[in-house]
């Protein structure tokens, strides 16, 4: 009689673990509400008394994937998908761009955030407005100030609606493609 597989022998194989990283990606993008957190409850630019605006016509335009201008009509809205992860080898946090929304996930920690590209007249600059899922699985609104490092890098920094930072700053990069995170530990 064979013994039957692990769990672990099953993360074991590299294009087995890509591929059951694409699948949680997709289903984690989806959830039942259509959003990243999964919980039906989004949060909007709107709702931070925001409006959406071209995240391609912002300063993190060189980081990501705008397409040129057609016909003199100027910048693209919105980016090609990016993927994006941290600059360490382990990719601890990653996500992806697409058009003017953003989905990050800080593996680790357990915290994943869902949001659209905004600016507020209080605040200088643009920002991801939207919802935030973290360790207990508590839904909230959030903010993710993302600041171009230059060279293609980004800073971002998770925040709650009165600023303070709920996460350490991390530094993303593009990135080809998303693995799994290779140890939560330091």
């Amino acid at each position: 009689m064979t013994p039957q597989p692990t769990a672990l022998h099953f993360l074991c194989r590299p294009w087995r673990a890509a591929a059951a990283l694409s699948v949680w990606l997709v289903l984690s993008a989806c959830g039942p509400g259509v959003g990243g957190t999964g919980t039906g409850q989004q949060h909007s630019a709107a709702d931070f008394g925001a409006v959406g605006a071209p995240l391609c016509t912002s300063g993190l335009a060189d980081s990501l994937s705008c397409p040129p201008a057609v016909g003199g009509a100027g910048q693209a809205v919105g980016s090609l998908p990016v993927l994006l992860a941290d600059a360490t080898p382990p990719q601890r946090t990653s996500g992806r761009i697409d058009g003017s929304l953003i989905e990050l996930n800080w593996f680790c920690e357990g915290w994943s955030f869902y949001g659209e590209w905004g600016l507020a007249a209080r605040e200088p600059g643009g920002r991801f407005y939207g919802t935030v899922r973290g360790p207990a699985g508590r839904v909230q609104p959030a903010v993710l100030l993302v600041q171009s490092l230059g060279g293609g890098g980004l800073l971002a920094t998770l925040l709650d609606t009165t600023g303070q930072a709920l996460l350490p700053p991390v530094r993303l990069q593009a990135v080809p493609s998303l693995g799994m995170p290779l140890a939560c530990s330091l």
